[in-house]
């Protein structure tokens, strides 16, 4: 059985599309990791199961979105 992998873009406000990071992870779980290591944790044990914020989109199933500052992350499967 194949593991799960996700892609995470970032979209800024001048609508460039940046790749950021590759995951052997399912979406979701994916994103939260995204979030926590940008913010220098990397202790994956204590990693919430959701960010509040964190919405699947509702027209894709199992893509997620997340707004930040002046940007948004998108986490898709491959």
């Amino acid at each position: 059985m194949s593991k799960p992998v996700s892609m995470i873009y970032e979209l800024n406000e001048k609508g460039n599309i940046e790749r950021k990071a590759t995951y052997t992870l399912e979406p979701k779980k994916a994103l939260v990791c995204y979030i926590m290591q940008q913010q220098n944790n990397y202790n994956t044990w204590e990693y919430p199961e959701n960010i509040k914020g964190i919405r699947e989109s509702q027209t894709a199933p199992n893509h997620f979105y997340y707004d930040q500052q002046n940007t948004i992350l998108a986490a898709y499967p491959c």
